[in-house]
């Protein structure tokens, strides 16, 4: 991979680390929001909680698409972004483009996919 497409996927992999932690964050001060007038009002306040909690699998995405995009950082930094985990061959800048924490090819993601 040329060095202007790794400089343009390491913006864009900091840009979606930069959102996921502000939509992390507001998850968090939901909570302690939620948390705070629990002890104020605890009818009002446990409809709240029941309502976050309902936010968890979202929360859950978040993280992992956090922890992907780490994930991709490290390896730009380790000099193998770009390389399927799984058989070791170029990942298409097409795919990489769309997805940029991307990890396995498409025919590797296939595999898995269809396995589960």
């Amino acid at each position: 991979m040329d060095e202007a497409f790794l400089k343009e996927m390491k913006v864009l992999l900091e840009k979606e680390r930069e959102r996921i932690n502000e939509e992390l964050a507001r998850f968090d001060d939901r909570k302690k929001t939620a948390k705070e007038k629990t002890k104020l009002a605890n009818d009002e306040s446990a409809q709240q909680l029941g309502e976050l909690g309902n936010e968890r699998p979202l929360e859950d995405t978040l993280r992992k698409l956090l922890r992907d995009t780490l994930a991709a950082l490290a390896r730009m930094e380790a000099g193998d972004y770009g390389v399927c985990k799984y058989c070791q061959t170029a990942i298409e800048e097409g795919r990489l483009r769309a997805r940029p924490a991307s990890s396995s090819c498409i025919s590797c993601k296939r595999t898995l996919t269809q396995e589960v």
